[in-house]
């Protein structure tokens, strides 16, 4: 059975190799995405994403939409 060459564990078990990532990791690479995309900015300050409701920490990727308030990376996937 081949092994993974950054884990050594089965190919079929290596979250690595079947593209599976830390949720806390994942997340961090939407945040960088994001921020690098130009629309987006880091939060200074805690708040409410008003797409859904969900509160964001200083730090969040965040983007501002007229009329609606403040758009945070919770809901970058269902707005444009």
């Amino acid at each position: 059975m081949p092994r993974c060459d950054v884990t050594d564990l089965d190919t079929s078990m290596c979250a690595h190799c079947l593209g599976h990532a830390d949720p806390e990791q994942q997340a961090k690479r939407v945040r960088a995405r994001l921020l690098a995309s130009g629309r987006w900015f880091p939060a200074l300050y805690p708040g409410t994403c008003e797409h859904c409701g969900e509160r964001f920490e200083p730090g969040a990727a965040i983007r501002l939409e007229i009329p609606q308030g403040w758009c945070a990376e919770c809901c970058a996937e269902s707005t444009p």
